[in-house]
């Protein structure tokens, strides 16, 4: 938007007040200029961010300094998405009008609020990384040319940075981007499984380049649940055991030549998709969350069946393991291990039907967060909840 005169696009709101800042209002000039460039003008969409360019030397500073470093970032951006957010609720509660400019800010301020709390989930997450693979002193890498080009331009990073927020429309040139246009349960789905740190570094971005080249294993794990309800509930004659005995041991034999390390398998991390590609632990269909809350549905199908038509008492507390533990991890919080998870088994959990979930972060202190959570059946009684303790990992920790 180019410049103009104050005489042509603004005028004195008031007079001069000792001591007080001149205030100017826009005049019907400005608001003709503001519009034409709104609907006009090509958008810039360089970002320029000291903290994205000062990662490239990262490995120039010693490891303590480096980690030093990046939890004061992390600190910095989470409670600035925290006060951004807290000035957000105040308009949401129209503490500041309702008019279509405050309802403007509004959007503006949600930007802010993605923004550093994708930054402070970067924070975390090189903090981790940088332990893990920048343990060397800065002298045993000697300065010398630049080696193979990474294929990703300064505007390229940070898009990628950006684009690890928690809403799937996030679209750059060499960036992944969500798929828009989806109903509103995927859409809460999307979400949740954006976010959250993985325990071994991968980023989101890569567990979605994962489960798309990986589909067909998405669909094999997606099976492997359905045969295992289906085996549970099954009493075949024994020549149909036999067989589906036989198709299961050549499925093993299939895949054991494809066995590799925890940090090259797929199941458990490929956290774009619902169960995020594991059969252990049942799965939650997330309708709505944010990085304190979750709200979503739950089946135990056969496979988790106890008896007399409840779940396992066993099969609950690995559920909320999971769900709580994911929940701690969000907002830029970092990787933490469950210290503690108390369940309460307030009424039978039903086998079969769907279940309403919530959790919710209860508190944090220092490295420890409490979250909290609940299950209800179709009818809205209360069947478990829980409360678990998780604990901030420190640099290096596994």
């Amino acid at each position: 938007m180019r410049r103009e005169p104050h005489s042509d696009v603004t005028s004195p709101w008031n007079g001069p007040v000792p001591g007080q800042r001149k205030a100017y209002r826009i005049t019907d000039a400005g608001l003709t200029e503001v519009r034409r460039w709104l609907t006009d003008d090509e958008v810039d969409h360089t970002l320029r961010m000291e903290p994205l360019l000062r990662s490239v030397f990262f490995w120039l500073m010693k490891p303590a300094d480096l980690a030093a470093h990046l939890e004061r970032e992390r600190q910095y951006y989470s409670g600035t998405a925290a006060a951004m957010r807290t000035y957000a609720g105040a308009k949401d509660r129209g503490e500041f009008g309702t008019s279509e400019q405050t309802r403007s800010l509004r959007i503006a301020a949600e930007a802010g609020i993605r923004l550093f709390e994708a930054l402070a989930e970067w924070a975390s997450w090189a903090e981790q990384y940088a332990a893990e693979h920048l343990a060397d002193h800065p002298a045993d890498h000697p300065a010398g040319p630049p080696g193979p080009r990474t294929g990703m331009t300064g505007q390229t990073l940070t898009a990628a940075v950006l684009c690890r927020t928690s809403r799937p429309e996030c679209g750059h040139p060499g960036v992944r981007a969500g798929k828009g246009g989806v109903g509103d349960h995927d859409a809460g789905r999307a979400a949740w499984e954006r976010r959250g740190t993985v325990a071994d570094g991968r980023d989101f971005g890569s567990a979605e380049r994962l489960a798309e080249e990986h589909h067909e294993f998405v669909g094999l794990i997606e099976a492997l649940r359905a045969a295992q309800d289906t085996i549970t509930g099954a009493h075949p004659p024994e020549e149909v055991a036999r067989k589906a005995r036989e198709a299961l041991e050549e499925a093993t034999r299939l895949l054991a030549p494809f066995t590799v390390g925890e940090s090259e398998q797929l199941a458990g991390y490929l956290t774009s998709v619902p169960g995020h590609a594991q059969a252990l632990a049942p799965v939650i269909h997330v309708d709505d969350s944010s990085t304190d809350h979750v709200r979503g549905r739950v089946t135990f199908g056969r496979y988790y069946l106890g008896g007399n038509g409840a779940a396992h008492g066993g099969s609950i507390p690995l559920f909320f393991d999971d769900v709580l533990g994911r929940l701690a991890n969000l907002g830029g919080r970092g990787t933490s291990r469950t210290a503690y998870l108390h369940v309460n088994y307030r009424k039978i959990t039903p086998v079969g039907p769907e279940l309403h979930v919530e959790a919710h972060v209860d508190r944090v202190e220092g490295r420890k967060r409490f979250v909290v959570g609940t299950i209800r059946d179709p009818e809205g009684d209360l069947t478990v909840d829980a409360e678990g303790l998780f604990v901030a990992l420190r640099p290096g920790q596994p």
